[in-house]
């Protein structure tokens, strides 16, 4: 249920602007706990308060999705009041209300404001008591994508800052409370989505905001139908208003702020395409009378715009962010010196680099170099299809640097001297095919992303280790020539993800150490971060030797040469008891078939002969902490206590209840949960108790294959701890279930089989 105050300007896929205004306020709560209470006060009090209110009384009815309405209404809308109260969560239209409303936020910077009617906001945030049963029983008529998608969006606003009225309030007093804090929203806040803040200049585009928000004045005329014309607005953010402005050519010196990504690729959406009269059509005058533009954000991921060259950009820019540029060029006199953020991706047919920028780095090394203009400012490049960029030298004439991106450009060298980025976060060169050598000779210590992908090395030289000691993530996939890899990086201390996934001809990791070469400093000495190691679909890989830390995820699907992992041989052994928390050995049919021999082998009192049971044994001989595991398998042994097997494909749900006895010893004894089907499928989700335990692991670990088993193991001990924060007492039995997804649309999932035994 849902209602809607206010008006303002609207948006429409017509290419004429039309009278009608967005609204200023959009309320989503569930009618049967709010409506004729607390909805009621509040949309009177807006009401007093001169916001005239758009109301729609009717609920959606049993089986409609959204109506098209009512999203326009939420697309439009600059303030989402979220009343989350009792049932809130138990309605599918308030879920997909909310949904929507996020996906607003992320795209527009809309501003949502929660507000927590007797309830707790902890429960609202983790989804416990109340929200917690509605999740469950949702879980039995919609598929796990969509009750993912609602939790995502759920844990999203809780994490924003509200309001919370609980039994007892003054309920009056709370109400004008909200109403003076969005009343201030709307005449304070602008609503111009700059970008996704790049680490470091969150301060800068603050700046920048506060810079285009325009006074009090303006902002009631805004509340008042916006009578003012599209070119004289400080900010346009709607689509009319974009499309007349530009091709109109009726912009003037009063706007600072463009944004245009009305149609944002989403996965599993149809892109919008348009016609020649929707069109976006730059010409070489296009921003000629927008003298004083210091933010134009613009995206399409179809054929929005049309035109390949612009004579005039003003110099004034702050943000220029335009991803699938059109342009074949830039204006050869834009020089923004002021400039903070520059994003510019390219179609497919390649444009050229401003030739502020190439005029720099071509001088980077010329005589004249100390007599550069330095961009301050500039901390933010992203390029990609960029002609004109083959080699990176210093970038001193960007000294305060902190993200450099280039991608698929004609890049073919990057030289010594990336030393000098001394304030550099992130550097990202990947899928730069020409590079066939990288090296760095001097400490980058605020560098904590560096991303290769992609680059012709045969080698990541042992040299440059020690330079990069606080780097977080690194990626060397899709290398095609990378052959051996220095164990050392995993002795950098802050390391969390590493990226060898698809290096072909990766054979061996090099046991020598550059980083710690004397014996005295060892890796006890300090705390390292749990890492993650990606090392999927490297065909020729042999052998994973032990790591120097603890690992919380390794992939090694599709390592089919793979004969040995250390740490499985060492738990075979007794000399090691602790599993890697995430395991993905999926299509590792050789080294499973020696570690099967080898249990075999070891370990006479097997329940059969098979080599799931065998690896079953291996895994959960490991019984101190929760860990998942794919590996080949055929089927699930006779000997699990609680089994089901079936033949229907359409069982997307298995359910278990497992009684426990007074006098139950549970110390040292956990669930082993075990699944095999006949299809691929993703997206395994535990319940125990209606208590949800998520144990699809990292994102890289999404799915699991036909043929394959999929091992849980979650200690009792785990499951009582959880199951304590209800405040309920510890229970006499636990009500299990847990559910598959198919991992490709319109496939059936096809449950073989599943079980659960204790151990």
């Amino acid at each position: 249920m849902s209602t809607q105050f206010g008006a303002s300007s609207s948006s429409s896929s017509s290419p004429t602007p039309k009278s009608a205004g967005t609204y200023d306020v959009f309320l989503s709560f569930r009618g049967r706990d709010t409506r004729n209470t607390f909805i009621g006060h509040l949309y009177e009090s807006l009401v007093q308060k001169g916001i005239k209110p758009f109301k729609d009384d009717d609920d959606l009815q049993g089986g409609q999705e959204i109506e098209s309405a009512l999203l326009k209404a939420i697309e439009e809308s600059k303030i989402f009041i979220v009343v989350f109260s009792e049932n809130y969560a138990a309605s599918k239209w308030c879920l997909d209300e909310l949904v929507k409303i996020m996906e607003c936020k992320e795209l527009h910077h809309q501003i949502v404001y929660p507000v927590y009617y007797k309830v707790d906001p902890s429960d609202v945030r983790y989804q416990k008591g109340s929200f917690a049963e509605a999740f469950a029983k949702h879980k039995l008529r919609y598929n796990l994508q969509k009750i993912d998608e609602w939790k995502t969006a759920f844990t999203q606003a809780a994490n924003l800052s509200g309001q919370q009225f609980s039994d007892g309030g003054h309920e009056a007093d709370f109400v004008k409370k909200i109403v003076g804090e969005i009343s201030g929203k709307l005449i304070d806040r602008t609503h111009l989505k700059v970008a996704e803040n790049p680490v470091g200049i969150k301060s800068s585009v603050e700046d920048m905001l506060n810079l285009l928000c325009v006074g009090k004045n303006d902002v009631h005329m805004i509340v008042i139908d916006e009578s003012q014309e599209a070119g004289g607005r400080s900010r346009l953010w709607l689509y009319d208003h974009v499309h007349h402005v530009i091709n109109e050519k009726t912009g003037t010196d009063k706007v600072k702020g463009i944004l245009c990504e009305n149609d944002r690729y989403r996965p599993g959406r149809e892109t919008k395409y348009y016609t020649k009269e929707e069109q976006i059509c730059l010409s070489s005058a296009s921003f000629l009378t927008l003298k004083n533009l210091q933010i134009l954000k613009m995206c399409s991921y179809s054929n929005l715009f049309t035109g390949g060259h612009l004579d005039y950009l003003s110099n004034e820019l702050r943000v220029l962010d335009w991803v699938n540029c059109p342009l074949l060029y830039l204006p050869s006199e834009f020089y923004p010196k002021n400039l903070t953020v520059l994003k510019l991706h390219f179609t497919k047919a390649r444009g050229r680099l401003p030739e502020f920028l190439l005029k720099m780095l071509r001088s980077c090394r010329s005589p004249q170099r100390e007599k550069l203009p330095t961009m301050k400012n500039l901390k933010y490049i992203d390029v990609a299809n960029c002609d004109g960029i083959t080699n990176i030298f210093d970038f001193s004439v960007f000294p305060n640097l902190l993200h450099l991106k280039v991608m698929w450009s004609p890049l073919v060298e990057a030289d010594h001297s990336f030393g000098f980025f001394k304030n550099l976060v992130s550097l990202d060169i990947g899928r730069c095919k020409g590079i066939g050598e990288f090296e760095i000779v001097k400490e980058m210590k605020s560098l904590k992303r560096l991303n290769l992908m992609g680059i012709d090395i045969r080698e990541f030289p042992s040299s440059s280790l020690r330079y990069l000691m606080n780097l977080e993530t690194f990626s060397l996939r899709w290398c095609p020539k990378l052959t051996k890899v220095s164990f050392s990086i995993f002795e950098w201390q802050h390391l969390r993800h590493v990226e060898f996934s698809y290096c072909y001809k990766l054979v061996t990791f090099q046991a020598t150490s550059e980083i710690f070469p004397c014996k005295s400093t060892s890796l006890e000495d300090k705390h390292y971060d749990p890492l993650f190691v990606n090392l999927e679909g490297c065909e020729s890989l042999v052998e994973i030797p032990a790591f120097p830390r603890e690992l919380n995820g390794l992939c090694a699907k599709a390592c089919i040469a793979l004969e040995r992992i250390s740490i499985l041989s060492n738990i075979l052994e007794g000399t090691e008891s602790k599993m890697i928390p995430w395991m993905d050995l999926s299509f590792c049919y050789k080294l499973c078939n020696n570690l099967a021999r080898d249990v075999a082998k070891l370990r006479k009192n097997l329940p059969d002969d098979s080599e799931v049971t065998a690896m079953l044994s291996l895994f959960l001989s490991c019984r101190q902490s929760q860990f998942g595991v794919w590996f080949p398998g055929s089927k699930l042994p006779e000997w699990f206590t609680y089994k089901y097997t079936t033949c229907i494909p359409e069982v997307v749900a298995c359910d278990f209840r497992i009684e426990f006895p007074v006098n139950f010893n549970w110390e040292n004894k956990g669930l082993a949960i075990c699944a095999h089907t006949e299809t691929d499928s993703r997206f395994c989700g535990i319940d125990i108790n209606g208590i949800v335990f998520f144990v699809e692991g990292p994102k890289e670990l999404p799915n699991m294959f036909r043929g394959h088993v999929r091992l849980y193991y979650i200690p009792l001990h785990t499951i009582r701890t959880q199951l304590s924060l209800t405040g309920l007492p510890p229970p006499s039995s636990f009500q299990v279930m847990f559910r598959f997804e198919a991992a490709y649309p319109y496939e059936a999932v096809g449950i073989r089989s599943c079980g659960i035994h204790i151990v």
